[in-house]
């Protein structure tokens, strides 16, 4: 990634100094945005999500530029609307949830003008229904699942669609595997898990398709190990957890490979924390509650470390938090109530800060009450 950022931030100084050259032509400019937008591809992926954020910003405003200039052409609004998307994603990650659905919003109006105009071409629909799956991240981001769950079927639809018309390509299976879990995320939220498990199921199937069909890439490894977090999240909120635990230890052996083949970036890092915690989830519902712990300390130790690589973002705030709750919870069990005091008690900072900086969030102010309840908990039975 250091080399792609390298070689992205070499063409972006090309890119400045041909516009010095020859002024702000087309063709400059969107030559401009394109390598503005790689180096913050390149940023991203290494956890410098507000240097991301700004060099999108940059880019997004060349686009609206460009459309001034030459008007509603499909180049200009596909440009335009990718751009809307990235901002979104880099303010999603900072937890700017109201600026990323803003963002995502005006990305979707622009492919629906686009799809009007251009009809359904391969390109433009699949634009459409990666803008809906944007949409409906960010309204389940704030707590908006019915609004999340209309957009995430409408994308769907598109990528079934799409399948009809191009067959099983390692894009359009990818992309119906993602809208599946989008969708059985989006039912799940709103307690509808019959819907939710089958719409997994469906996403496990085609990703093990995809695996048969191009091998394993990192990104095959990486979908297929998301489904069978979503099947054992499924297998564990009916009881099955020997079902649970054995897809998620599946999805962690496939993490640590990842991991040994991409090494410590912030995605991959992140994956394995959660697969970790979730298998120490498993154990602790079969009673295996060193196991429990085991794992939920390993996690805890990795989300330290993304901590101090991609600094306090809401996302690695609230990571931390969750594997400090669950260390706790895991000490306190085995009757080590001093470390879980220790745990509560970082935890409970960490909440408390996120909850001030982000004061209408129902679910930080959640975890923040439950965190003072254990630790109220613990101090009657201390005295």
């Amino acid at each position: 990634f250091q080399e792609a950022e390298a070689a992205y931030r070499e063409s972006l100084e090309i890119d400045r100094t041909l516009r010095e050259r020859v002024g702000d032509t087309p063709q400059t400019l969107r030559d401009l945005s394109v390598s503005l937008n790689k180096v913050g591809d390149a940023a991203r992926s290494q956890g410098n999500f507000q240097g991301a954020e700004d060099v999108y910003r940059e880019s997004l405003e060349i686009r609206r530029a460009l459309r001034e200039r030459v008007g509603d052409t499909p180049q200009t609004l596909r440009d335009l609307c990718v751009s809307l998307n990235k901002v979104g994603d880099a303010a999603r990650t900072q937890g700017n949830f109201q600026g990323a659905e803003a963002a995502y919003q005006e990305g979707l109006e622009i492919c629906r003008t686009l799809r009007e105009r251009v009809g359904d071409t391969p390109e433009t629909l699949r634009d459409l229904s990666v803008s809906l799956n944007n949409v409906g991240d960010a309204a389940r981001s704030q707590g908006n699942f019915e609004e999340a769950e209309a957009a995430c079927r409408e994308s769907l639809e598109i990528r079934r669609m799409l399948r009809e018309r191009l067959g099983d390509t390692p894009q359009t299976l990818r992309d119906l595997c993602v809208s599946l879990n989008k969708v059985g995320d989006a039912a799940r939220s709103q307690g509808n898990f019959q819907d939710a498990e089958a719409a997994w199921r469906e996403s496990l199937e085609i990703c093990l398709t995809l695996r048969e069909r191009v091998g394993d890439t990192p990104e095959t490894l990486r979908d297929l190990s998301v489904s069978l977090d979503r099947i054992g999240d499924a297998a564990r909120s009916q009881g099955n957890f020997q079902g649970a635990e054995a897809a998620f230890r599946e999805s962690l052996e496939i993490d640590r490979t990842l991991r040994e083949r991409l090494g410590d970036t912030p995605e991959t890092l992140r994956d394995l924390s959660v697969s970790l915690n979730k298998v120490g989830d498993a154990a602790g519902s079969l009673g295996n509650f060193q196991e429990a712990e085991a794992a939920y300390r390993e996690s805890l130790q990795i989300r330290r470390m993304l901590r101090e690589r991609v600094g306090d973002t809401p996302e690695t705030l609230r990571d931390l938090s969750v594997s400090l709750n669950r260390v706790g919870d895991a000490a306190k069990g085995l009757g080590n109530f001093q470390e879980a005091e220790a745990a509560w008690g970082e935890n409970l900072k960490l909440l408390r800060r996120l909850a001030s900086a982000f004061p209408n969030n129902e679910e930080y102010r959640g975890m923040l009450k439950r965190t003072e309840e254990k630790l109220g908990d613990l101090a009657k039975k201390a005295s």
